[in-house]
């Protein structure tokens, strides 16, 4: 087996890439966006916090309901029953 070698005077591994354009100078985000998506992060937690709030308060509501007192609750079936 033999190995053929490249032409004289040539050792390194070729042409060399073009060298990446440097890097534009560092830009922040544009604060619009950030700001925009921030406040908008926040008015769904507070909506999130409110509507927890009110199903808090409903189904403590509904609860109180449910719950009857026997003997207002006889009464009510006797008056019922009444009106037919």
């Amino acid at each position: 087996m033999t190995t053929v070698a490249g032409p004289a005077g040539t050792t390194g591994p070729g042409p060399r890439a073009p060298a990446r354009p440097a890097r534009r100078a560092a830009r922040p985000t544009p604060l619009i966006p950030r700001w925009t998506l921030i406040g908008l992060v926040g008015v769904s937690l507070l909506w999130g916090a409110a509507a927890a709030w009110t199903v808090a308060r409903c189904a403590s509501a509904a609860g109180d309901v449910v719950t009857a007192i026997e003997p207002l609750s006889v009464n009510a079936r006797q008056i019922y029953r009444a009106l037919f």
